[in-house]
């Protein structure tokens, strides 16, 4: 009964423009309980499946608000850097990784935790975790160095690129449009 009262209360929203481009943004069902949003013109759509249509949505709209400020948040200062599933290139002990997300945890009181995920081309940042909890198991680096935000990399307002320094070394987090996943690559100065 409760669910079905919370269903209620939903009925009427609608899926905002595309936060990237601007175009109009269409709800699709891709099997059944499975749905996304998508921009009718660009490849930005929500990373994740949801069960009913209004959580898509709901999902999709949160990205209006957070995909074009990462920035801000990391230069509030980065506590923790996480990857999740992470698989090696090319199956050889590597200082380069696919992953499938990352989470990050700022210095900042008022927001505390983004999950960077992979669209088709692109990657997108939900700064308050509206994807849910995803399983972050490898740190960028000890606790105690120290981690500092050098930028990010855009393409038409996509987000490409993330840049790290984590005391002597550098990460960058890129998107990899073929394997759909997050390219980690990590270098020594």
């Amino acid at each position: 009964m409760c669910h079905a009262i919370k269903k209620k209360r939903r009925v009427g929203i609608e899926p905002q423009p595309c936060p990237f481009c601007g175009e109009k943004a269409r709800i699709r069902r891709i099997a059944p309980k499975k749905y996304v949003v998508y921009c009718t013109v660009c490849t930005a759509c929500t990373p994740f499946t949801r069960e009913y249509k209004y959580d898509a949505i709901e999902q999709w709209n949160y990205l209006q608000m957070d995909a074009l400020r990462l920035e801000d948040y990391c230069e509030t200062g980065v506590a923790s850097v996480a990857f999740s599933e992470a698989t090696p290139l090319n199956q050889e002990k590597s200082s380069a990784f696919y992953c499938e997300s990352v989470g990050i945890s700022f210095c900042s009181q008022e927001y505390t935790e983004a999950v960077i995920t992979m669209g088709n081309r692109y990657m997108f940042c939900d700064v308050c975790s509206m994807y849910g909890r995803i399983y972050h198991n490898k740190d960028i680096c000890d606790h105690n160095t120290d981690i500092q935000f050098i930028g990010c990399e855009r393409e038409h307002g996509y987000l490409k690129a993330i840049t790290f320094k984590c005391g002597e070394k550098t990460v960058i987090l890129s998107a990899d449009s073929e394997s759909k996943r997050i390219l980690v690559r990590e270098s020594y100065n």
